[in-house]
């Protein structure tokens, strides 16, 4: 596990792609299949069993002390890069897959009466965690680039406006960088179920901040609120 945690998440001299994942996933997962492999011409019983148990203390480890440590603890407070929060998601949903599969496979090995013993179900919920987390942190680079428009609003006389206009000049920005981010973003989610969730997630998080940021504007004249009216169907839009 130091190991793959110094290593780098891709190799520079590769290009990204959107389905990569990071080389020391299926490095693990390869390492198992020739140890299972090895283990059952040996013993398809209680050993084939204490080996699944070792399986499960280090997919354990590597969810917590290498993909979680690329998404939280490397990369500081603004997360990783956009490319590399899709990484380590990408290598989340497979750990996920490949869990059960392995899964599978030590059951089809061992004797009868250990097959209800094999389980990995709370390893694969594991790494489907770090994946939500993967997709939370993608939404919080939109959440990033979109401060300064909501810091415009909450600094908006709303309570002096003497007329209704065009919509306010925050919401442009706002709106434009929500689709730069997150057009840029959903480009690289190949899974559908992710991009949807990713989208889900912005559309809950721009509706909270709006809601807490409206309550930082009082005191709102009756004119200034026609306007949040005006600016908000904007924003639904």
């Amino acid at each position: 596990m130091p190991k793959y945690r110094s290593q780098p998440l891709r190799n520079p001299d590769e290009e990204f792609q959107a389905q990569s994942v990071i080389p020391s996933s299926t490095e693990l997962f390869h390492t198992y299949r020739i140890t299972l492999a090895q283990c059952a011409k040996l013993s398809t019983g209680n050993r084939l069993l204490q080996l699944s148990k070792t399986f499960a203390k280090y997919l354990d480890a590597y969810s917590q002390q290498v993909l979680l440590y690329f998404l939280n603890e490397r990369s500081g407070g603004r997360g990783p890069r956009v490319e590399d929060t899709v990484l380590i998601l990408n290598t989340a949903d497979y750990c996920y897959q490949t869990c059960n599969q392995l899964e599978e496979k030590v059951r089809a090995r061992i004797d009868e009466d250990l097959k209800s013993s094999v389980d990995f179900q709370s390893q694969a919920d594991s790494f489907i965690g770090i994946a939500s987390a993967a997709v939370r942190a993608l939404v919080r680079k939109v959440e990033l680039d979109c401060e300064p428009s909501w810091r415009e609003m909450r600094n908006t006389s709303w309570s002096k406006m003497e007329s209704v206009g065009d919509q306010s000049p925050y919401v442009s920005e706002l709106s434009r960088h929500i689709k730069d981010q997150g057009s840029e973003i959903l480009k690289l989610l190949h899974k559908q179920q992710y991009a949807r969730a990713f989208c889900d997630n912005v559309v809950d998080a721009m509706t909270n901040t709006y809601v807490t940021s409206l309550g930082h504007c009082r005191p709102i004249s009756e004119t200034g609120a026609e306007q949040m009216l005006l600016d908000s169907y904007v924003l639904k839009k």
